[in-house]
């Protein structure tokens, strides 16, 4: 059976620093994955690798048995996958709803007619919790709500799988709340989650399977307690109060 996403012996170097090294996985459709490890372990480059933002110099990445490996970010996100980002980045001047209308109207397979695009933005706003900010500024937005905003531009594209990068980080526990349910939402949706992240608690809750990297190596691969209990994953960086506290990857 072809998997949903593959990523085949995936290698990364930046000059002659390795920032991934033969990392293999596959993910089936429907699935929230976490992707946890130290800072510069090598996650966000994977999620730049598949995105097309990055290009591997050894490896392939696949999505529906399409080798995507060589497409452009813009290419991958109209094929079906979006991304958010660690540092929001809204488009500050543009309104609420004109930032969700570039995904509907840049990262679609298919462009809806014109009559139906500030719906679509719409939508996906009333799904984050955004419509009544419509028309406000997307710099006078909160963090919570700018990393919601990013969300609901990335849904407006109609993606088939999001790329999450950390996106409870800088947050109130309140707020991480509001966060995990915007995530349990986007499952419900049928769309397939993988998200970078370093607060556990929010890993154990929504994620079955979790992924660990480490120096550009991928040492631990299985739920979360197998992971946070993995001799390897404490050795590298999680520490014995860390695991008992469910406190930052």
């Amino acid at each position: 059976m072809t998997a949903f996403l593959e990523c085949s012996n995936i290698h990364k170097y930046f000059g002659g620093l390795s920032a991934l090294i033969d990392v293999s996985f596959s993910l089936p459709q429907g699935e929230i994955l976490g992707i946890i490890g130290p800072n510069g372990a090598g996650k966000t480059t994977l999620f730049n690798v598949i995105a097309g933002s990055l290009k591997p110099n050894k490896g392939t990445v696949r999505f529906r048995g399409r080798d995507i490996t060589d497409l452009g970010p813009d290419r991958i996100c109209r094929l079906g996958i979006a991304r958010t980002y660690q540092l929001v980045r809204p488009f500050a001047s543009l309104t609420v709803l004109e930032n969700a209308l570039v995904g509907v109207s840049f990262g679609r397979s298919e462009l809806p007619p014109r009559s139906e695009r500030i719906g679509h933005a719409l939508n996906a706003l009333e799904f984050v919790g955004l419509a009544g900010k419509a028309h406000q500024k997307a710099q006078e937005l909160t963090l919570v709500d700018k990393k919601h905003l990013e969300i609901a531009r990335s849904l407006a594209t109609n993606p088939e799988i999001i790329l999450l990068d950390e996106v409870v980080s800088g947050l109130t526990p309140t707020e991480c709340t509001r966060v995990i349910e915007t995530i349990r939402g986007i499952q419900r949706r049928g769309v397939t989650v993988i998200m970078i992240e370093h607060v556990l608690k929010v890993v154990v809750e929504l994620c079955r399977t979790v992924m660990v990297l480490n120096y550009g190596s991928l040492i631990a691969r299985g739920s979360p307690s197998e992971v946070v209990s993995d001799p390897l994953v404490i050795e590298a960086y999680l520490g014995n109060a860390a695991v008992a506290e469910g406190g930052h990857a």
